[in-house]
């Protein structure tokens, strides 16, 4: 296992699209442009803040995925008063990424296999939107996404201590020094190491029944 890397400075985002199927939510959203039978949210997440930018996508054509992720980078670059040119952005290598238009915003983009910023920041989103799905207020998949994106970012972070609306007013200096406590080599937190025995091939997550009874989760 290795050390968090540190981050610090604001503008280290990530993003990524969550698949939401219709038969999890138990209903069919009203929106206009809902086709088959799952739709998409596209997020975008700063690392040192925990800012989150996220919106409904009907699919993961690029015709439809290039304009919202410009609209998403850029609010994310108002908010943290940071130019794309210089933000540095991590995601997977899907085809529904149109990296070349993102570069010529300003964007720097680096692949990597697994992001663990933006999966915790799914994690959220998706726990807070079936949370909200189930008071039953309105059937319309985009409001109900934007109201989860407002509860994750009025959620007090573990690491700083302050929500990410907060954190986005916070000096850089002592939100970084919050947030890299206990990450990098020098750190002090001690890392476990366990032999893997003979014939192990994967290692897996046991989710209790309760939690999995009746909700979402990603394996």
């Amino acid at each position: 296992k290795k050390a968090s890397r540190r981050v610090l400075k604001k503008g280290q985002i990530a993003f990524d699209l969550v698949e939401i199927n219709w038969k999890d939510l138990k209903f069919t959203p009203t929106d206009k442009n809902i086709e088959g039978e799952a739709g998409y949210i596209f997020t975008v997440a700063d690392a040192l803040t925990g800012l989150l930018w996220a919106k409904f996508s009907p699919n993961k054509e690029r015709k439809n995925i290039t304009p919202i992720a410009e609209e998403g980078f850029r609010w994310m670059a108002d908010k943290l008063k940071t130019p794309l040119s210089k933000m540095h952005a991590t995601s997977d290598s899907g085809s529904e990424w149109e990296i070349k238009k993102y570069n010529k915003w300003g964007l720097r983009v680096k692949f990597l296999a697994r992001a663990p910023l933006i999966e915790q920041k799914n994690k959220q989103i998706q726990a807070a939107l079936y949370r909200i799905i189930k008071m039953k207020k309105t059937k319309n998949i985009a409001a109900l996404i934007k109201s989860a994106m407002t509860v994750v970012n009025r959620t007090q972070s573990s690491l700083t201590k302050l929500a990410p609306i907060q954190a986005i007013n916070a000096k850089q200096t002592e939100l970084s020094e919050k947030y890299n406590k206990r990450r990098g080599k020098n750190s002090g937190v001690k890392l476990k190491l366990r032999q893997l025995k003979t014939g192990e091939l994967v290692r897996v997550q046991i989710i209790s029944d309760k939690k999995r009874s009746g909700e979402f989760f990603k394996a």
